[in-house]
């Protein structure tokens, strides 16, 4: 029996390494002429399809006509769609807004007070300000009140809703006044700033009315007259109306027929037609009386 050493073993093992590694190497080169001569055969016979096709038009021709037509139709879809694109409006042209250098100075004035006291933006305070002007130039009813309200109804929200349901700049209850808003396309209109500010102006014009033409009286019938004798409410627009006269005052503007009348104000002959009554004169039963 052969005895086996140490350098035996030695041997053994390093002879079925190279075994191993002569092996692995005739794989690797069998799968290198397998994959080459198979690439290159692919090629090949692609390259033959494609001159077979080139070479006869009754397959060649509709091939192209087919890829024409649908470069043709990807051209168009682009073009649709940059069109569409095109003209679609603007964001901008979508916006209803006025600079302040576009107003007269006293309406500038009052922009600004309304813009820094409620932080809202200047250029579409600037339309409604506009507008509450050319309202008051047709109703007789002093702008600055209209403002007035706004600032209290919403603080110049245009989407505000109350939980009874008064909506919009001005706060008109939409489901009692839907008549109002059919000209200006439905109760949707109702979040439109300006014509949310025309309807109130036609409730305040209908409650004033109603008060036998007296603003104060009118004023608590627009809100409802909430508290007993509807003062509270006063007492907010009358606080705002000061203010904004205040920002008014060194301008010197002709004033309006329905206006409040604050204490100390010496309103003229100009104002003397239509010049609504004092808070003091008017008892709470009238005012009950006016808000039904």
């Amino acid at each position: 029996m052969e005895k086996t050493t140490p350098a035996t073993t030695d041997m053994n093992a390093g002879s079925a390494a190279l075994k191993r590694l002569v092996v692995v190497r005739r794989l690797s080169q069998w799968f290198w002429n397998v994959t080459h001569n198979g690439l290159a055969m692919a090629g090949i016979a692609l390259l033959s399809i494609v001159l077979v096709l080139a070479s006869q038009s009754s397959v060649r021709v509709p091939v192209e006509e087919q890829v024409l037509q649908w470069l043709q139709g990807r051209q168009e879809d682009r073009l649709m769609l940059s069109q569409e694109v095109n003209t679609e409006p603007r964001a901008a042209d979508r916006v209803n807004v006025t600079a302040s250098s576009e107003l007269p100075d006293y309406q500038a004035a009052l922009s600004r007070w309304i813009s820094r006291t409620y932080r809202v933006a200047s250029p579409p305070i600037n339309v409604l300000i506009a507008e509450a002007y050319a309202i008051g130039e047709r109703t007789h009813i002093d702008p600055a009140l209209l403002l007035s309200i706004a600032a209290v109804e919403s603080r110049f929200n245009p989407y505000a809703r109350s939980p009874v349901g008064a909506e919009g700049l001005m706060q008109v209850l939409t489901r009692v006044h839907l008549d109002k808003f059919e000209a200006f396309g439905g109760p949707i209109a109702a979040f439109d700033p300006i014509t949310n500010l025309r309807v109130g102006t036609m409730v305040l014009q209908e409650c004033i009315a109603r008060s036998g033409g007296t603003v104060e009286l009118g004023l608590s019938c627009y809100v409802g007259a909430v508290t007993v004798d509807g003062s509270f409410y006063l007492e907010r627009v009358i606080k705002v109306y000061e203010r904004m006269q205040s920002v008014l005052a060194p301008y010197n503007l002709p004033i309006y027929k329905q206006t409040l009348t604050l204490k100390g104000t010496n309103l003229g002959p100009a104002a003397a037609i239509g010049t609504p009554a004092t808070m003091a004169a008017v008892s709470p039963e009238d005012i009950i009386r006016a808000a039904k």
